[in-house]
């Protein structure tokens, strides 16, 4: 089962990374999404709406969905890492440097086969630590 997930993790990326409009056969009806930075919410419609968002980010991060760092924890959860540079081709600061240094990290939390809920933790904020 671990595999499957991460198999399926990887499938919604890609889709994701490509441009495809429909993958919502990967996620439960009731899929719940959470991002601290931006909130929380629910169903396919606010899964369609992160996966746009979600698209920027791979595209300006440089990396192909093979190359992140997948950790599989369990039988239900499939954690991706994204670890890169900030600055895309033209030297801009990715997404006017409110993620700092290229990172955000993605737990997929499966129910059988259908991710039933996503975390993703932003670096978010000022580089001011204080």
């Amino acid at each position: 089962m671990e595999y499957q997930n991460l198999t399926r993790v990887k499938q919604y990326l890609m889709q994701v990374e490509a441009g495809v409009e429909n993958y919502t056969e990967l996620f439960d009806d009731d899929v719940q999404l959470f991002i601290p930075a931006l909130g929380s919410c629910e169903g396919h419609g606010a899964l369609m709406e992160f996966s746009q968002c979600l698209c920027q980010l791979l595209a300006a991060s440089w990396k192909m969905v093979e190359e992140l760092n997948y950790v599989v924890v369990d039988d239900v959860t499939v954690v991706v890492e994204v670890q890169d540079p900030a600055q895309q081709e033209n030297d801009q600061q990715w997404l006017e440097s409110e993620i700092k240094q290229g990172q955000f990290c993605s737990v997929f939390e499966f129910h059988g086969e259908l991710i039933s809920r996503v975390f993703v933790d932003l670096a978010v904020g000022s580089a001011d630590p204080g």
